[in-house]
Order: structure tokens, then sequence, then C-alpha cells
């Protein structure tokens, strides 16, 4: 029994020291971040980028989800332009009430029902094909022009 334990250490020694000396193992370093990333600690074990996310610094990229009622049959284009815009940070420009012709029409079925979309993506789907989404990021305002 002695032997057999002896042999068996001495694979186990060989072993290792084999492996201590294998010159093909490697040590990855610590990943690190780069230096032009400012980060600080946040909570225990976190870090945390500053500074502002996409979608703060591009509001045309924010994500929207709306779900109008099915059983409303006077909601317009112009009402849902309205409650998608609720919050966004933009608004719409003098005079679409009266100029443009998608204001005043129902709104279609298949579109009680965005997201999540892009605001951008959103405000152009319930415009409609005909027309060109203007938005104006210094007042944040939204128009639409016409297709010509």
């Amino acid at each position: 029994m002695l032997v057999r334990t002896t042999s068996m250490l001495a694979i186990v020694a060989t072993f290792l020291m084999g492996c201590a000396a294998s010159p093909t193992q490697t040590v990855s370093p610590i990943p690190t971040l780069p230096s032009s990333i400012e980060v600080v600690p946040y909570g225990r074990y976190r870090l945390i980028e500053l500074g502002a996310t996409d979608v703060q610094s591009d509001l045309m990229n924010q994500v929207v989800d709306i779900t109008f009622p099915t059983r409303s049959t006077t909601l317009t284009v112009l009402d849902a332009l309205h409650v998608v815009l609720e919050g966004s940070g933009y608004r719409l420009c003098q005079g679409v009430d009266e100029s443009h012709e998608f204001s005043r029409l129902p709104l279609p079925n298949v579109h009680r029902a965005l997201g999540p979309i892009r605001l951008r993506e959103a405000l152009t789907t319930l415009i409609g094909g005909g027309w060109h989404l203007i938005v104006n990021e210094q007042i944040r305002e939204v128009c639409a022009s016409a297709r010509s």
C-alpha cells in the first residue's frame, strides 16, 4: 500500500511540475478600459461610465411603446402625433392642425399599437409615406412636408 501511495504521489508531482514548467501556459492580463472613458464606482462591485447615453444625446432615437384604445372611433392621426410626442421633448410645429391633410384622417387600426419603436420611425409611420418628416433640433419641433 505504501508503494502504491508513493508512486501515485510521484505521478502527481511529475504532472504538477510539468504544468508549472510548460512554456505554452499563458496568463491573460486583467482587461483594462481605454483611458478616454471616465468611470466612477457605483455601488460595491460596479463601475459606470460617465456621460450621456446615446438616447439622451439624440432624442429622436428614444424608444416609444404606445397603444391607443380600439373602441375610440374619433382618434385622428393628429391626436396620435400629440400622444407620441408627449414627454419626448418635442412638439408639433405651428400650423399642422390646419395645413396638413393627414392630421384630420382617422387613425388606422394597424397604427393603434406602435412599438417598441424609435420616435423618428413612429412619427414617420403615423404621417404616412406621402409626407417627409422635418425635425428642427434647435427648437425641438416636428413638422411634415408633402413629398414631391
